[in-house]
């Protein structure tokens, strides 16, 4: 079976200090994705890297983790997680 987890941050969407450009900021919630079937949807983001962290040592994860959005603020909040993930 193929373990290859996405986390992807939740976004929201605000008008920008100009009113023309929006700006985005995170919700404090992630869920993780991968493509043996987990789907955790979008929980809070200690939550997310605790499921993350459990499925990581039930099944040897084939290749890295992959971010989602890959830039802006979602990266952030994800590279955060990564570190917490990785931390213990």
């Amino acid at each position: 079976m193929l373990h290859s987890m996405i986390l992807v941050a939740g976004l929201q969407q605000k008008p920008g200090p100009d009113g023309e450009w929006a700006e985005y900021e995170p919700t404090g919630y992630a869920a993780i994705v991968c493509p043996c079937g987990l789907s955790t949807g979008f929980i809070e983001k200690a939550d997310a890297a605790e499921q993350y962290r459990e499925h990581a040592q039930e099944n040897a994860p084939t290749g890295s983790v992959r971010i989602h959005p890959e830039t802006g603020p979602a990266s952030a909040v994800l590279n955060g997680m990564l570190g917490e993930i990785t931390r213990d």
